[in-house]
């Protein structure tokens, strides 16, 4: 339930909400219909939106009733004229239909911050949970999908997540904050519980207030928000720009405690009521080179006041650094809400460290161990001068480069890489090139990775385990399958750990979400079963796949594209992109060319997609 942010769902899936936005803006699309270049990218449009239609649970298809219907009605005959009519037909039909079409996924569109939808997705989700014979795919469908109406409805996801968790965790704290903001009780008439007490809530009466959670509506009132950016002073100590206004942090320190003074004027009202939530260690403790934002909303009704005041002033922080050249403020962690003059809301303020700025001594390792590895390989091509060595070289550059950009950026470099190895063997199109070598090794990854994502994952939760021999058990097991690498990577024994899995079933039962995954292991990991989970992947591979070829057709020519569409096919394309470039460079520091190192990974991969059916044990099945 926690980490709204963290998807459950493999990144490559779309979401409703997401496939909607897109088909309603290929719908207004205004350029001329040019069939050879478009039909492909509405044919990808529209599978995304029929397929994500079919993950809604059966409340939420209920509530939204005829315009869902209506609407997928409508795209699957959509659907059906590109399929069968001409390209000049289709420019026709379209004219006709168009407004139609609109009226249709415009209406939907409509419904998504609807309180009825959002209780109806909580609805689905709390089912799935309790009925553990519902596999962990629907799961995560349902629970992702109600994040994401949250965040339609304008609500805090995170603050919603820990009142949701908290409440049913059955925590006073956490029950006792969330009644104040509700509106039950106020900040100050009652003491907060400790977070060790229990709230004593019957189940019914923790799902009831939970479902108060998720319907109720922003407190009408006179917003503002603060929040903080760092590596931002010294310099100013107070700056006017309309709504938004910009606060020296040691300033604000330093007056607070007088209660008085020629400044004292000039501080904002709501930091000074004596008898609010707010108290003077609530602003960055750190604060020699930390600037506070302030954004004052104005009178109406938020549940996430502080997404849209970061939007707003990181929209002014954004084009000042523009004319400056750079934008060297980082946002702080951390945030003040204020309604009606009095703070009510308080995120504690802390700097945002990247892991990239430490130090990390298993990457150094790593890379000397590779570097040391690769003098034997490279020995012999050094000074490199063969001509596609160097293009593979330059080609991994690139690829690194992506790794450091935007993701649409890294989409379009990546992009680039897959054609250079392409045409490096004689493939015209990068995309029939990954259909062709690719495809059959990502579906292979993907089983293999689902495995190993379980049993790693039951391992780091050993010690969650109740009774201390299945402890210890597990440990041994770890240890056992279990070969360490330089940077913290390892290899674990599949085929030892594959042969546990019904007992790791039975010490995580499917109450939670590892518990219903290692379940689904159980069920799916079959030499009956694998087929047709192989089956499945190779659809999702195809709407994937023809994704990218939209985004970077649109990126190229023209047309409708949404940032979160981008982000869908981005670490997809990146890890094809690396397996092409890992192809290329073994098999020319081994001797061969790329084209003759190329078909033997085909070979190699086509040679176990035939095998699957026929194989004598699931390990023989996924590894070949």
């Amino acid at each position: 339930m926690l980490s709204p942010d963290r998807h459950w769902v493999p990144a490559e899936s779309v979401r409703i909400q997401l496939a909607t936005s897109e088909l309603q803006a290929w719908l207004g699309d205004p350029r001329p219909y040019d069939g050879p270049q478009q039909k492909w990218s509405w044919l990808s449009v529209l599978a995304d939106f029929l397929r994500s239609a079919g993950h809604l649970g059966s409340e939420l298809t209920a509530a939204l009733g005829s315009d869902l219907a209506a609407a997928v009605t409508s795209a699957a005959s959509l659907k059906a004229d590109f399929d069968s009519k001409s390209h000049g037909q289709m420019e026709a039909a379209l004219t006709t239909r168009r407004p139609g079409d609109q009226a249709a996924i415009d209406q939907l569109s409509t419904r998504w911050d609807a309180v009825d939808v959002r209780l109806a997705a909580w609805r689905d989700l709390i089912e799935a949970c309790r009925d553990t014979t519902v596999p962990f795919d629907v799961l995560a469908h349902r629970r992702d999908l109600f994040w994401h109406l949250a965040r339609s409805g304008d609500h805090d996801t995170g603050q919603l997540s820990d009142f949701l968790a908290g409440t049913l965790a059955n925590n006073a704290y956490w029950v006792d904050l969330a009644r104040v903001w509700l509106g039950d009780i106020t900040d100050t008439s009652t003491p907060l519980r400790r977070p060790d007490e229990p709230a004593g809530l019957t189940e019914a009466e923790q799902l009831a207030f939970c479902e108060r959670l998720v319907t109720q509506t922003a407190t009408p009132g006179h917003y503002v928000v603060w929040i903080a950016y760092d590596h931002a002073g010294p310099g100013i100590i107070h700056r006017e720009l309309g709504p938004v206004s910009f606060w020296g942090a040691k300033w604000l320190r330093s007056v607070l405690p007088q209660g008085q003074g020629p400044n004292w004027d000039a501080v904002p009202s709501e930091l000074k009521v004596a008898d609010s939530m707010f108290r003077l260690d609530d602003l960055p403790k750190d604060d020699q080179d930390v600037l506070l934002a302030r954004f004052d909303l104005g009178p109406g009704a938020w549940t996430d006041p502080v997404r849209v005041a970061i939007e707003q002033i990181e929209s002014v922080v954004t084009l000042a650094g523009f004319h400056v050249g750079d934008t060297k403020w980082r946002p702080m962690a951390g945030y003040l809400i204020a309604i009606d003059g009095r703070v009510r809301g308080i995120g504690s303020f802390h700097p945002v460290i990247s892991r990239d700025e430490f130090v990390n001594y298993d990457y150094q390792h790593a890379m000397d161990t590779e570097l040391a590895d690769l003098v034997q390989q490279l020995a012999a091509h050094l000074p490199v001068t063969d001509a596609s060595l160097s293009g593979t070289i330059q080609a991994v550059r690139w690829w690194q480069q992506a790794r450091r950009q935007s993701p649409l950026a890294a989409v379009l470099l990546h992009v680039r890489v897959v054609e250079l190895l392409a045409h490096q063997i004689g493939v015209t199109k990068w995309y029939t090139y990954l259909d062709s070598y690719f495809r059959c090794e990502w579906v292979r990854h993907r089983l293999i990775h689902e495995l190993g994502q379980v049993i790693d994952d039951c391992m780091r939760n050993a010690s969650g385990l109740p009774n201390v021999a299945d402890q210890q058990w597990l440990d041994t097991l770890r240890q056992a399958t279990t070969t360490h690498h330089p940077g913290r990577a390892f290899h674990r024994h599949l085929g030892k750990c594959f042969d546990e899995l019904p007992r790791l079933a039975q010490l995580f039962p499917p109450g939670d979400d590892l518990g219903r995954r290692v379940q689904d292991a159980v069920r799916r990991y079959t030499l009956k079963e694998l087929p047709n989970w192989r089956n499945e992947l190779e659809q999702d591979w195809q709407l994937a796949r023809e994704r990218v070829v939209r985004v970077r057709n649109t990126l190229a020519h023209g047309g409708p594209l949404m940032d979160d569409t981008v982000v869908t096919v981005h670490r997809f394309i990146e890890e094809l992109a690396q397996w092409s470039l890992e192809v290329a460079l073994e098999g020319l520091l081994s001797g061969q060319n790329v084209t003759t190192a190329n078909a033997a990974h085909q070979q190699a991969c086509d040679q176990w997609n035939t095998d699957l059916t026929s194989a004598t044990s699931v390990i023989t099945a996924l590894t070949g």
